[in-house]
């Protein structure tokens, strides 16, 4: 500088990534940071320098200054919510931006999210082939939970089934005060279609577990999951090698995702929130820079202890469940995989309320199942709100719009509250599209003064009603299992039972002419062939 001498360190490629600019030699003279963030190279350059380039070339200043605009947006997003992400979290764009202050409510109660050690894992289903196996048998963690996938497809010559490989996915973690939740269904088929899937909810359940132990409030939590969908987006798009003649990915797949955070609610008169949560509690009260300095200095202190009475030497009680022998309607599954680290503590069932913090786009659902009056509440009761087809999931992830962007016409984040008597449902199209009265071959109850579903014609008013009946039937099913066995295993079972006679008519009818389309008419062959899963759990 001082000899007037200026030094090459590096050019600008056409595609290169443009950095930050930062900082005035003087009052006349301004100088500016390049960065390449793929190989994290630097490059310095003089404001006039600058200036005769952009001059030249408008493309290179609109993208230089596009980058600036999205890199003030991260820092105060970062400023104002305080996410440690990793360089990789950061490579995500945001692909959702909602109100939060309309969206979820203030609460009372303390969030119990600390940074815990993962106990155990469910991950699901794991084979790319189909095994056929026994409907009861789940990947389970102990009374806490269970997980099941299954094909109701019919099975072809050749020994498979239409549809394979199955492209559900699910992706279960168990803390000490939470469980992290995610279920991708991949929509259409086909193995690009299966790796959407597994990378969604891969994604998803990863950037929780990174970063629930920095969420304050509700609303810090509920931009958590926003970011985890942007991730998980991220994810999709990454897994492409193949591009068409417009640039844009060829082989990457698209899948619907509901991903959830369960979490305890501690009321702070009547317990004693751990040293984190407290250091959560004073930082809100902060600036924004003396926030993101304390969690900074938070995720460089050791790991909070595991509040959980199991022992650390607890040995492995729980083993992944083996696929056997074919069941009494020749139906499939896939098998799972169980990762135990702990067996489930006992501390996991004591009377705390807890909190379901979720984000759903396309059409899987998640049901709450209240113990003290049998009722069943749809907690994503909009999901298939904008549309009559069924084959039309209402929004997805992946590369859908212009062959890049997701589909997020669906996209909502929803907040409840349940108690450990309650018990939480997640599924996918083919157990809710099986419990759907229109499906199932009903008329609409006398009260809609309409004889048939095809004569709505507003969406959202039949599907309201088609709502109330499949919670209805959902809840009469859950109630017919005693009292004293009404457990997550016992649930999944009654439910993909359920899914299977629905579709047995339909399957003996296409055993009986192979090669031929079965007739729409559902009120001979109801119910909709499909993968289908269903993870149940109690707080």
């Amino acid at each position: 500088e001082d000899e007037g001498v200026t030094v090459l360190l590096g050019f600008v490629e056409e595609t290169g990534t443009f950095g930050e600019m930062s900082y005035l030699h003087s009052e006349t003279t301004s100088a500016s940071v390049v960065v390449d963030t793929d190989k994290v190279q630097v490059y310095v350059m003089e404001g006039k320098v600058l200036d005769k380039m952009f001059s030249a070339r408008l493309d290179l200043g609109a993208r230089f200054f596009r980058f600036l605009s999205s890199l003030i947006s991260k820092r105060v997003r970062q400023q104002t919510y305080g996410f440690a992400e990793t360089l990789q979290e950061q490579k995500a764009a945001d692909i959702c931006n909602l109100p939060l202050h309309l969206q979820l409510p203030k609460l009372n109660r303390m969030l119990g999210l600390d940074k815990s050690t993962v106990h155990g894992t469910l991950i699901g289903p794991e084979m790319s082939e189909i095994i056929d196996s026994e409907v009861r048998p789940h990947n389970t963690w102990g009374q806490i939970a269970a997980a099941k996938t299954i094909s109701t497809y019919p099975p072809t010559p050749d020994g498979a089934r239409d549809g394979d490989p199955i492209c559900d996915q699910y992706r279960v973690a168990f803390t000490s005060q939470s469980i992290v939740i995610a279920l991708a269904d991949g929509c259409n088929w086909g193995a690009s279609v299966r790796e959407a899937a597994k990378k969604a909810a891969e994604g998803f359940t990863s950037y929780i577990l990174n970063h629930q132990h920095e969420a304050r409030n509700l609303q810090h939590a509920g931009e958590m999951i926003m970011r985890a969908f942007s991730v998980a987006q991220n994810n999709i798009m990454l897994s492409g090698n193949q591009t068409d003649n417009d640039g844009n990915p060829s082989d990457i797949g698209t899948t619907t995702l509901l991903g959830g955070l369960l979490f305890r609610l501690f009321d702070p008169i009547q317990s004693t929130p751990s040293a984190t949560q407290r250091n959560n509690k004073q930082s809100s009260n902060l600036s924004p820079s003396r926030t993101r300095i304390n969690q900074q200095r938070r995720l460089s202190s050791p790991p909070a202890p595991i509040l959980s009475k199991s022992p650390s030497n607890t040995p492995l009680t729980y083993q992944p469940n083996e696929a056997s022998s074919k069941n009494e309607t020749g139906q499939a599954s896939t098998s799972s995989r169980v990762v135990m680290t702990k067996s489930p503590s006992a501390n996991w069932g004591n009377p705390d309320k807890w909190g379901f913090l979720l984000a759903n786009v396309g059409d899987c659902k998640a049901f709450i199942f209240r113990n003290d009056d049998g009722s069943v509440e749809d907690i994503t009761l909009d999901s298939r709100a904008c549309s009559f087809n069924a084959s039309d999931c209402g929004g997805r992830l992946g590369p859908f719009i212009d062959g890049r962007l997701p589909d997020l016409r669906n996209f909502a984040l929803k907040f409840v509250e349940c108690s450990q008597d309650d018990l939480l449902l997640i599924v996918s199209d083919g157990v809710h599209d099986n419990l759907d009265p229109y499906q199932l071959g009903l008329d609409p109850p006398a009260s809609s003064e309409l004889p048939s579903w095809d004569l709505f014609q507003d969406a959202a008013i039949a599907e309201s009603i088609k709502a109330q009946c499949r919670a209805s039937l959902l809840a009469s099913l859950i109630s017919e299992i005693p009292a004293a066995k009404r457990n997550p295993s016992a649930v999944v079972s009654a439910v993909l039972e359920h899914c299977l006679r629905v579709n047995s008519k339909a399957l003996q009818w296409m055993a009986a002419n192979p090669g031929k389309r079965l007739p729409n008419n559902y009120k001979l062959y109801p119910g909709k062939m499909d993968h289908t899963s269903c993870l149940c759990f109690r707080p």
